[in-house]
C-alpha cells in the first residue's frame, strides 16, 4: 500500500472513530452541559489536528456552524493551557478509548522508521524519492 493511501485510510478511520464517539456520547445534541461541551472541544481539536477536514465539515459532524468550531478550539486551548481539572476528567475517557483501539499511534511511524533506518544520505534521498513518487 502506498503511503498516501495509508494516510487516507487512517484519516477515514479517525473520522469513523469520532463519529462513533459523537453517537455514543450524544455530542451532536443542542444541549450545552459542561460535560458535553468539553468532550466536543477535545474531539474538534483532535479532528482538526489529525484529519484533513475543514472547520465546516467538522462543524457538520456536531450540527454546528464553523464559527462555533473556532470558539470551541479557543476554549480547548485555554482549558488545556491551564490544565483545567474538569476538562481533563471529562476528556480522559475519550483519550482512553483512542488508546484502546490503537488510534493514538503515530500515522507517520512507518515513514519515520524508514528514515531512521537510512544509514547514508543516499538512502535518505532514495526514501524521499519513493515518497514523492508515491511508492511508499
Amino acid at each position: 500500500m502506498k503511503y498516501k493511501e495509508h494516510l487516507q485510510l487512517t484519516h477515514q478511520k479517525r473520522i469513523d472513530f469520532v463519529k462513533e464517539i459523537i453517537k455514543q456520547e450524544d455530542l451532536a445534541t443542542k444541549r450545552k452541559p459542561e460535560s458535553i461541551s468539553m468532550k466536543r472541544y477535545y474531539l474538534i481539536d483532535y479532528l482538526r489536528k489529525n484529519t484533513s477536514l475543514s472547520l465546516v465539515e467538522i462543524g457538520a459532524m456536531f450540527n454546528r456552524h464553523h464559527t462555533t468550531m473556532i470558539s470551541a478550539l479557543e476554549s480547548h486551548y485555554d482549558l488545556t493551557e491551564t490544565n483545567d481539572v474538569k476538562y481533563l476528567n471529562y476528556t480522559e475517557p475519550i483519550k482512553e478509548y483512542f488508546k484502546h483501539v490503537g488510534e493514538i499511534d503515530d500515522t507517520n511511524k512507518i515513514l519515520r522508521d524508514k528514515i531512521r533506518s537510512a544509514d547514508t544520505l543516499e538512502e535518505f534521498y532514495s526514501i524521499r524519492e519513493r515518497v514523492l513518487n508515491e511508492e511508499l
